[in-house]
C-alpha cells in the first residue's frame, strides 16, 4: 500500500489507492449506513407543524439506537426517533398536509417516531383550503430521503448480528487468524465500480461504492483505507476518521499506520472545528 500522504495528493489525479482488494460478501443496499447518517443530517424537516420551527444543527445527536434534536422557538421541542423501535417508517402526504412519517401500522405519531412534518406553503393563511399549499417535490425529495435513512439505520439497530455493532472484536478475531479469508468475488465488482467512478471524477459515487462494500464485509482493510481517503477529499472528516479508524484497528502494524494515525488526528480536530 503506498504511504497514506503520497495517497492523498494523487486521490483525483490516478484514482485512489489502488490495491489488490475485494468488496462486499454482497452488494448490499443502495444507501449506505454512512450515507443514512449524512442523509438524515441533511433532510432533516424544514418545519414543524404549525409552528414553522427550524432545528438546531448544533444540537443534532446519532448513536446506533437513536437520533435526536431541538428546535429552534420560542417553545423549543426535543425530537428523538428511537431508532431500536421505530419499524418501517413511510411517508405519507396528504393534499393539504404537507409530508410526514408514519410507523408500520400506518400511525401518524408513536413513542418511537415523533410527529415529524416538512411543510413550505405558499401562504401563511389558512394552508388548508389553498390549493397551493402542498408539499412540493423537493419537499418530497427531501422528506424521501430522510425516510429511507431512517429505516437504514433501523435495520442496522436491530441487526444485533452485524459486525459493525462490535467491530473491534470482530477486528481482533480476524487479525488473530492465520490465513485470512478469501473475499468473495461479488465484492471485487464494488471495488471496480468505486475505481471507475474516481477516473470519472465521481468521487460521491466511489465513496458510496466503497462504504457499501465496507458495510457488507467489514474485514476489509483496504477498503476502509480507501473510503477515508475520499471521505477526506469530500470534506466528510467525522467519517474519514472513523473508516481510518477501522483500518487502523484491522492492521495496526500496517507500513503507513503512524502516517495513518497522524491523519487520524487531523481529520478528528478538522470534524470538531467544522461542528
Amino acid at each position: 500500500m503506498k504511504q497514506l500522504g503520497k495517497a492523498l495528493m494523487i486521490l483525483f489525479i490516478a484514482s485512489v489507492v489502488l490495491i489488490p482488494m475485494a468488496v462486499a460478501q454482497n452488494t448490499g443496499t443502495e444507501m449506505s449506513l454512512w450515507q443514512a447518517r449524512r442523509a438524515l443530517k441533511e433532510n432533516i424537516l424544514t418545519e414543524v407543524g404549525w409552528g414553522g420551527y427550524k432545528y438546531d444543527p448544533n444540537s443534532l445527536h446519532l448513536t446506533e439506537e437513536k437520533f435526536e434534536f431541538d428546535t429552534l422557538s420560542k417553545k423549543p421541542h426535543h425530537f428523538v426517533i428511537d431508532l431500536m423501535h421505530v419499524g418501517h417508517v413511510t411517508l405519507y402526504c396528504p393534499k393539504h398536509d404537507g409530508c410526514h412519517l408514519r410507523n408500520t401500522e400506518g400511525k401518524k405519531n408513536s413513542s418511537a417516531l415523533p410527529p415529524l412534518f416538512w411543510e413550505d406553503w405558499k401562504m401563511p393563511f389558512f394552508p388548508l383550503s389553498i390549493p397551493d399549499s402542498t408539499c412540493s417535490t423537493e419537499c418530497k425529495r427531501q422528506a424521501n430521503a430522510f425516510t429511507g435513512a431512517v429505516n437504514e439505520l433501523s435495520a442496522f439497530a436491530v441487526d444485533v448480528n452485524n459486525p459493525l455493532h462490535n467491530f473491534s472484536a470482530h477486528a481482533a478475531t480476524w487479525r488473530a487468524l492465520a490465513t485470512k479469508p478469501a473475499l468473495p468475488d461479488a465484492v471485487r465488482v464494488r471495488r471496480m465500480m468505486a475505481e471507475d467512478a474516481l477516473k470519472n471524477k465521481k468521487p460521491e459515487d466511489a465513496l458510496r461504492y466503497y462504504e457499501q462494500g465496507i458495510e457488507s464485509y467489514s474485514m476489509w482493510p483496504e477498503g476502509w483505507f480507501n473510503a477515508a481517503l475520499v471521505a477526506g477529499e469530500l470534506g466528510d472528516y467525522a467519517d474519514a476518521a472513523d473508516h481510518l479508524q477501522n483500518y487502523l484497528e484491522l492492521v495496526p502494524d500496517a507500513k503507513d499506520a503512524q502516517a495513518a494515525r497522524d491523519q487520524l488526528e487531523i481529520w478528528k480536530m478538522k470534524a470538531r472545528e467544522k461542528k
